[in-house]
Formats: C-alpha cells, structure tokens, sequence
C-alpha cells in the first residue's frame, strides 16, 4: 500500500482525460493480463507503468524496466534469460527471473528488431522460459506491460510488427 500512496498523484491532473487513464490503470491492474501503454514521449508512460503494478496483486514483487531501443538480439536474450556460465558461480540472473512474480516493464516495445520480436513471442506463446545454458524450462510468472508511441496494431499492419506478438502483449 506505501508504494501506492507515492504514486497515486504521479499522474498529476484532474481533467477527464488523467481521470480516465486513473480508472483504466486501476482496471487494468485488477487483472494479471499483459498491458500495453501508449503515449506520446514523456506522457508519463512509465509512470502509469509504476502505478499499475503498484496497484495490482503483484505490488509487493520486483517492477523490472527494459529499454527496448537499441537492443541486440544477443543481448536482449542476455537481458531476459541471463546467464549461466558453467565457469563463473551463479552467472547472471535475466531480468524474468528477476521480475519472477512481478512486472516487466518493456519500454518502446514498438523498436524490437524483427529477431527480438521473434524472441518475446516465443516466450509469450509457451509461457516458459529456459535460462542460457540451463537444463530445463520454468514457468513464466511475468506481467508485461509495454510502451509504445504509436498504436501497436498501426505498426503490426505495416507488418513492422508481429501480429501474433502484437495480440500476446496487447490483452488490454
């Protein structure tokens, strides 16, 4: 509840349209399903993010932010599964594991190359995830909720995005 109480006047206003986006974040955050938030630079996407997991059951897990302008495959995979290194002791924890009962937050969704895109709608589709170099697969108790500037579906129907991924991530 503290978390919320820091945040519930982050989204400053009392237009129709902040109290509208205030009912819809509540609404949203009720549910576990996966979020898209769409907004112009500095609209205060992240915020909403922060204040939908403050405010959904998941409150008391990790909220995990990914910068997805820029990433590599290889290193968005990095990012997500970690890395087990059979030399080094325990690797590196990805950013799932991290976020393991919690949020994901994946900022600028929409500049996932074509490869990473590829990655994301495979692990939304089995719901499991295998850490680099790991023997086995474990279930994904994630919520993601993405940003984007323009409408996700606009970019699917450009074909710039993968329409399935843009459905696996845009439930509400």
């Amino acid at each position: 509840g503290n978390d919320l109480l820091k945040h519930r006047d982050a989204l400053l206003g009392t237009s129709d349209e902040i109290q509208s986006v205030r009912q819809a974040i509540a609404r949203a955050a009720a549910s576990h399903a996966h979020v898209v938030i769409r907004g112009e630079v500095g609209s205060g996407k992240q915020v909403a993010a922060r204040m939908l997991h403050a405010a959904s059951p998941r409150a008391d897990k990790p909220f995990v932010w990914l910068q997805c302008y820029g990433m590599t495959e290889d290193v968005f995979q990095e990012r997500l599964f970690g890395q087990l290194d059979a030399h080094a002791k325990g690797g590196q924890e990805g950013m799932l594991l991290s976020a393991a009962g919690g949020t994901l937050y994946l900022e600028d969704v929409e500049m996932l190359s074509p490869a990473c895109q590829n990655i994301l709608s495979e692990l939304l589709s089995t719901g499991r995830l295998s850490p680099l170099g790991a023997r086995r697969s474990v279930d994904l108790d994630v919520r993601i909720v993405s940003s984007t500037e323009r409408p996700l579906k606009d970019i699917a129907e450009e074909q710039a995005f993968r329409t399935d991924l843009f459905y696996l991530l845009t439930v509400v």
